[in-house]
């Protein structure tokens, strides 16, 4: 009996360390990766900007809604560029109701129209976004768009997010809160 208490006490020290090192591997791996890639001797041209904005009502049905701009300056010593630019959104939409979620690029001498809001973007891959409402609650999620080959050599690019409802007149289409990472190499790093 005294002998069965020992292995069960054993038994359960092996699986405390086997648990502890199993949590000690899934947190040095991502800190491996992430300083990795802070230090990738082949990458050149590497650029991240964040930005964060504030609260925005997308109901703008008869005038354009301008969207959020965060402008990017490439490089000068690269071609081409690849972009991936990441999105996470707080917004609430009326019940019911669902909304596009794009992003786009323009470049050269503004081109703004003055009935639409932003000048016209040519939008990232994979396009647009389906939102829908969750029974006309705040929700958060976050959305990948990416552009490859990008002209750079010292380019200066507008990006713009916007949110389109679906409906003429919605009853709510509004973002609390919207943070845009757009991370920038040389195409093919």
């Amino acid at each position: 009996m005294r002998l069965n208490r020992r292995l069960a006490g054993s038994r359960a020290r092996w699986k405390i360390l086997v648990g502890l090192a199993a949590v000690a591997a899934v947190v040095a791996l991502p800190l491996a990766v992430w300083a990795g890639s802070q230090s990738n001797p082949g990458s050149t041209g590497v650029s991240r900007i964040e930005k964060t904005f504030g609260s925005h009502d997308w109901r703008c049905n008869i005038d354009g809604c301008p969207g959020y701009k965060v402008t990017v300056l490439t490089p000068n010593d690269v071609a081409t560029v690849d972009v991936v630019v990441t999105v996470t959104l707080m917004y609430r939409l009326g019940r019911g109701e669902a909304a596009r979620a794009s992003f786009g690029y323009a470049t050269g001498t503004p081109q703004m129209v003055p009935c639409c809001g932003d000048e016209p973007s040519t939008p990232f891959e994979p396009g647009s976004y389906r939102l829908a409402s969750v029974d006309g609650r705040m929700t958060t999620t976050t959305l990948t768009w990416i552009k490859r080959n990008l002209a750079a050599a010292g380019q200066g690019y507008r990006l713009y997010f916007h949110l389109s409802p679906n409906r003429f007149f919605a009853k709510d289409a509004f973002t609390k809160k919207a943070t845009v990472v757009v991370e920038t190499w040389a195409a093919g790093d």
